[in-house]
Parts: C-alpha cells; structure tokens; sequence
C-alpha cells in the first residue's frame, strides 16, 4: 500500500511530463515555464525569456505579462516585436507614475499638484490599457 506522501510524489511526476508538451504556464521554484519556453526573474533586467529546445536568450521584458505573451508568441511561432513595444509602454508609464507620484508628495504648489495629478492619471490609464491587451493575448484562445 501507498503512502499519501508517495501517491503525491507520483502525481506530480506524471504531471510534470506531460504539462511541458501544452502551452499552458506554470510556476515551478523561481522559473515559469509555459510550452518550450522558460521565464526567469532577473534583478537587473526584469524578466528573461529563454527558448530550452534552442538554449537561447529570446529577449528581456520589464513585465511578467510581457514575458508570458512574448513567451505564448513564441510557442506560436508569431513575432514579437509588438508585444515588445507594448512592455515598452508598459515600462515608460509605470516610471512616468512613480514620477509624478514623487512629484505630488514633495511639492508645494498646488497648481503644480493639480497638474501632476492630471499626468498621473494618464500615465495609470495608459498603463492599464497597455496590460489590458498583454493580458487579451495570453488569454487568447488559438482555433
């Protein structure tokens, strides 16, 4: 007779052989995998996106949502440099927030605290719409 302990060792080896071969991402320690590609959180460059059946660095993204489109694009053999343009909007209006948000609490000139508002919640409605449609891609049901 088993022990819980062996029938969970069992089920988690039988998933993780055949969860590689569906495009579908998982979290296994520190990496994402999702198909053939790998994501790691990297301190310097955000997220790094690795191709394991050529052992290569596809590219680096500023978001989590940009490595798994780009990761899920590239499971899909489609291009990725418009997703890359998106991270890249992704990255600008987060910065820009924390700008103006440092702006806000350091000034003391209201007009100019109305006017970092204003930039504010542009930058946070351009950031929402750009991971808006990151997040339309990876959930995208292929037909």
């Amino acid at each position: 007779m088993k022990t819980l302990n062996q029938a969970l060792l069992e089920l988690e080896a039988l998933i993780d052989n055949n969860l590689s071969s569906y495009n579908i991402p998982y979290k296994k320690g520190n990496v994402i995998r999702t198909g053939k590609m790998l994501i790691r959180q990297s301190k310097k460059h955000g997220y790094i996106v690795f191709d394991t059946a050529t052992n290569k660095q596809v590219t680096t993204t500023f978001s989590q949502h940009g490595a798994l489109a780009i990761a899920k694009a590239c499971n899909g053999d489609q291009r990725i440099d418009k997703l890359l343009n998106i991270d890249q909007n992704v990255q600008k209006h987060y910065n820009d927030a924390l700008f103006y948000s440092h702006g806000i609490k350091t000034t003391t000139n209201d007009i100019k605290r109305l006017v970092l508002e204003d930039r504010l919640d542009i930058s946070a409605d351009n950031l929402r719409c750009a991971y808006n449609s990151l997040e339309r891609f990876i959930m995208a049901v292929e037909s």
